[in-house]
Order: structure tokens, then C-alpha cells, then sequence
């Protein structure tokens, strides 16, 4: 089963999962039958450690096929069409002007404020001299 499947699977599943090696790989007329992992070897392979991987529990043959699933996800990640990436880079733009039109309204609000004190304290300081002069 191990040989059966694509080389950067078993690849990949060497590093997810800490393989090592103690075989020897084995040719015969051009043909590989071993690449020098050993059943013994590929016990690290075990349930808890698939569920681990996938983060969730399942049975020994779901949690393989869902660990087969995802390497195959990681190793060749599904392409946007050109609408779908379009349609996501209108969405960032569309966000990204809604925090800036949040922080544009906070300035604004903060420069009405500032300016509001300003003219108070003049009207103040005005009708002080008035009195004074009076």
C-alpha cells in the first residue's frame, strides 16, 4: 500500500510524521519495490497521530483518507478562477475603505472637537476683556 502511493505523498507523510527510515531501498529491472521504508517504520503512522494531524477523531480508515486529503490539499492547493480572485480583491478593497472611512469619521470628529474648544475658549477669553473693560 506505502509503494502504491505518489512519491511526494510519501514524502510529505515522512515529514508530517517523523519517519525514519531503516530499510534499504530496492530496484529490480528499473522497477523500485522498496524505498527503504520499513512496516515497522511506518507504525508512527498511528491513529492518534493521523487524528492529531487532521484535528479531529475518526476511525483508522477515515482518519487515512482524510490524511491523504489534506497532504494532497498542501501539496497542490485548489487555483481561484479569475472571477473568484477578482471577487476577493473587491472584497479586501471594500474592507479596507471601510476602516479607513471609520478612521477618516474618528479624525474628523476629533478635529470638530479640538476646534470647538478653540472657538470657546476665544468667546471666553472675549467676554473676560469685555468685563473687564467695563
Amino acid at each position: 500500500m506505502w509503494m502504491a502511493l505518489k512519491k511526494e505523498i510519501r514524502n510529505k507523510l515522512v515529514e508530517v510524521f517523523g519517519i525514519n527510515k531503516t530499510g534499504v531501498s530496492e530496484i529490480r529491472d528499473q522497477t523500485i519495490l522498496s524505498d527503504g521504508y520499513t512496516g515497522e517504520d511506518l507504525k508512527v503512522i498511528s491513529l492518534e497521530a493521523m487524528c492529531k494531524y487532521i484535528g479531529s477523531q475518526e476511525t483508522f480508515l477515515r482518519a487515512w483518507e482524510t490524511t491523504l486529503q489534506k497532504i494532497d490539499l498542501e501539496l497542490n492547493p485548489p487555483v481561484l478562477t479569475f472571477q473568484e480572485k477578482l471577487d476577493a480583491i473587491k472584497k479586501q478593497e471594500a474592507e479596507s475603505e471601510q476602516e479607513q472611512g471609520s478612521v477618516d469619521s474618528r479624525n474628523a470628529t476629533q478635529e470638530k472637537s479640538e476646534q470647538g474648544k478653540g472657538v470657546g475658549e476665544n468667546d471666553v477669553s472675549a467676554v473676560g476683556k469685555s468685563k473687564k473693560h467695563l
